[in-house]
């Protein structure tokens, strides 16, 4: 015998499992921002150079963290070992009723 498809028909309530209540780190973000502008502030004007190193290396970082997480999702949705569509869907959690 198959195992019931739905074994508990119970409601169960719509919560999405986030850590963190997404509009809370914002204002923690814009929070800590005023935080430490207050403890040390930055003159307005930074001079050209430290401005282009910075934004350079916010750069590469940002690159460095897309390339990993696109390399990441396309091992992911990769078909490795499924030589048919229908074997791939089976793998990834069809129902059999």
């Amino acid at each position: 015998m198959y195992p019931p498809v739905m074994p508990d028909s119970t409601p169960r309530a719509d919560r999405p499992g986030v850590v963190i209540f997404p509009p809370l780190l914002f204002v923690s973000c814009l929070l800590t921002g005023q935080l430490l502008h207050w403890l040390w502030p930055v003159p307005a004007f930074i001079p050209w150079l430290p401005r282009v190193v910075l934004a350079g290396l916010a750069l590469v970082v940002a690159a460095v963290f897309g390339i990993g997480g696109a390399r990441a999702e396309w091992r992911r949705y990769q078909r490795q070992s499924a030589p048919s569509p229908t074997r791939h869907a089976c793998a990834a959690g069809c129902r059999r009723a």
